[in-house]
C-alpha cells in the first residue's frame, strides 16, 4: 500500500486535493497530486490512470519517493537489448508499491516494454516496441 492510499483524513476534517494533470499518452493519464490535512499532513505522488480500450479501466499510486527508482528502473528497461537469461523466453520487471509494474519482455526475438496498473494489472499497454515484422 502506498502512503497516498494509507493517507486518511480525520472524518469531519478539512482535506485538500491539489493535482495537474501531467502530459499522457492514447489511453495513459499521468496525474502529480498533493493531500493535506487540517493537522498538516501530507503526501505527494503520482496517479496513473490506464484505458487503453473500453472494457478495461485500472489505476495505481506513486508515493513520491518512489519516482526517482521509477525512472531509473524505466531507463534499465529500455536499455534491455537482449534476453539476459539462458531461456527461450524472458521478463525483467520493476514494481511499485501501488502495483504500477513496467516489463522488458521478448516478443518474436524483439525485446518489449510493457506497463501494467493495479495490483489485478488488468489493464496494460505497450510503451515501447519496434515495429510489427511483416508476414513472409
Amino acid at each position: 500500500m502506498t502512503k497516498i492510499e494509507a493517507f486518511k483524513p480525520t472524518a469531519g476534517s478539512i482535506c485538500t486535493l491539489g493535482y495537474d494533470e501531467i502530459e499522457g499518452v492514447k489511453g495513459v493519464s499521468v496525474e502529480v497530486r498533493e493531500m493535506r490535512d487540517a493537522q498538516g499532513g501530507s503526501v505527494c505522488g503520482l496517479l496513473v490512470r490506464v484505458a487503453p480500450d473500453q472494457y478495461y479501466r485500472d489505476l495505481s499510486f506513486v508515493d513520491m519517493d518512489e519516482i526517482p527508482g521509477l525512472l531509473k528502473g524505466f531507463d534499465v528497461l529500455l536499455d534491455v537489448k537482449a534476453n539476459p537469461t539462458k531461456f527461450e523466453s524472458f521478463e525483467v520487471q520493476y514494481l511499485t508499491r501501488g502495483g504500477f509494474q513496467l516489463t522488458a519482455f521478448n516478443n518474436w526475438n524483439t525485446v518489449c516494454v510493457r506497463g501494467t496498473t493495479g495490483l489485478t494489472g488488468a489493464a496494460a499497454w505497450t510503451i515501447a516496441a519496434p515495429p510489427p515484422k511483416p508476414w513472409v
